[in-house]
């Protein structure tokens, strides 16, 4: 294959062989020598600039395909961030913060509340139950009982245990039970009148 310099050194050399001989058959073969040069250029710069094209064309395709990769990868990426997310706002979740029971709280949430309600600590002054002051808010007494019962007086002191047949009368006071009765089997017996058609005889029990 010829290079420029080829083609340069072709050239010199032929302009030197004109001026030695001046004649005209020596420079018409040194200007055909000097078109098959460019002419060995040109093909050689098509076949470069092909060559070039289509490895243009291929790079073209794989950063196409490289980039639908990385799209997937992306989407992807997204998918298992979103499941991250949705698996630790399922692990955060207690009875503190949720309808979860706390029996099926998780060990550390155990361990929390546990933690959380042992540094509570109750007053020597203070009382279980209600405070004074404080108004209850239990069922209001029903003003028509569906009855009245009375109860036997007690029959000794809880405190020293003396009996309270002969102890004076401390009047009475009153307590309501609401309650739901038990459920009974009941066995009834029906008797049930049979009447016969007078027009095609069939006889008709009631349901």
């Amino acid at each position: 294959m010829l290079d420029l310099a080829d083609v340069m050194v072709i050239m010199v050399s032929c302009a030197r062989y004109a001026s030695e001989y001046a004649g005209r058959g020596a420079a018409s073969g040194c200007e055909r020598a000097a078109a098959a040069g460019v002419e060995v250029k040109d093909s050689e710069i098509g076949a470069l600039t092909a060559t070039i094209a289509a490895q243009r064309s291929e790079f073209t395709a794989e950063l196409a395909a490289r980039d639908e990769r990385l799209a997937a990868v992306d989407e992807r990426i997204a998918a298992l961030e979103a499941e991250l997310a949705r698996l630790r706002a399922q692990i955060a979740k207690n009875s503190a913060n949720s309808s979860i029971p706390p029996s099926k709280d998780s060990i550390e949430a155990k361990a929390k509340r546990k933690k959380a309600s042992s540094q509570r600590v109750r007053s020597k002054d203070r009382k279980p139950g209600g405070q004074p002051g404080h108004t209850g808010s239990g069922l209001e007494p029903a003003s028509s009982p569906d009855r009245t019962e009375r109860a036997d007086p007690p029959t000794g002191c809880p405190r020293c245990g003396a009996g309270l047949s002969d102890a004076a009368d401390a009047g009475a006071s009153w307590a309501q039970i609401w309650d739901v009765p038990p459920a009974e089997l009941e066995k009834v017996h029906w008797i049930l009148p049979r009447r016969r058609c007078g027009c095609c005889r069939t006889t008709t029990t009631p349901c």
